[in-house]
């Protein structure tokens, strides 16, 4: 009878036996990286000084979602061209959500002290008390940010393909969640809304001008990874959506001028 504990195996144990339970734990091992995958942290970020190896080698999904964040502010341009070229579509959406929610929350201090300036606003049911404000600011807030999220990026993308661009949508979306991670920087600034007054209504926007800013080339750096075009096309990119629509709200405004004028004189 041949003897299998000498052999390395386990009391009980047959070579059958051992080679099921590796083909058990390589499948769970196999499904974990899949899920993983889905979130999109399988490859390390290029140029960016993180390990070699990927999460399901063992690194969490949380340290890979770090490294990118990490990147995206660290080295952008590699941190962007790969979250677009592996279409973290997934992680970008759960990034943005995050960011909006945290800076609409953070904005409520900002937000009261507006109101108590505007008496005329709150005879308004919604916003007789400061509860039922925040709750229907919040919410507001969220939802025209998350919706004008997608309309614009909508636009990026076709905009990008009239300009010969060779990128999807899916690595637009999740670049350009990515790229609005620096607007959690200015969180913080929220608290400056409880200052009375002109201060604190103005100073928290004031303050995170410069993020604005920052994002801003953060999106024209992720437009231009994901369609593979130049820096030039990816700015035309970014602000024909804005400027049309200042277009189309000065162009009746002038229009209205124009006749007033005209009937006027």
């Amino acid at each position: 009878m041949h003897d299998y504990e000498n052999e390395g195996f386990g009391h009980g144990d047959s070579p059958e036996a051992v080679g099921e339970s590796k083909g058990f734990d390589k499948q769970s091992e196999s499904q974990r990286d899949r899920a993983i995958g889905r979130m999109g942290f399988t490859e390390p970020v290029a140029g960016v000084n993180a390990p070699q190896h990927t999460v399901g080698q063992g690194k969490s999904t949380t340290a890979a979602a770090a490294d990118l964040l990490y990147g995206v502010i660290a080295k952008p341009v590699d941190s962007l061209r790969h979250i677009a070229d592996n279409k973290l579509v997934l992680a970008g959406i759960l990034i943005f959500v995050a960011v909006v929610w945290l800076n609409a929350i953070s904005a409520l201090p900002s937000m009261l002290n507006e109101l108590n300036q505007a008496p005329e606003i709150r005879r308004l049911p919604l916003f007789k008390t400061s509860r039922s404000a925040a709750i229907f600011t919040v919410i507001i807030t969220f939802l025209i940010t998350f919706v004008s999220f997608f309309i614009r990026s909508g636009l990026y993308h076709g905009i990008a393909l009239l300009l010969k661009g060779k990128g999807n949508f899916t690595g637009l979306l999740g670049a350009l969640g990515f790229a609005n991670f620096p607007f959690i920087l200015t969180v913080p600034f929220g608290l400056l809304g409880f200052v009375d007054g002109w201060a604190g209504r103005k100073l928290p926007m004031l303050a995170s001008f410069p993020f604005a800013i920052w994002v801003i080339v953060l999106e024209i750096i992720a437009i231009r990874e994901n369609y593979k075009f130049s820096t030039g096309r990816a700015v035309v990119t970014f602000f024909i959506p804005p400027l049309v629509l200042l277009a189309l709200i000065l162009i009746p405004i002038i229009g209205i001028f124009i006749l007033i004028f005209t009937f006027s004189g």
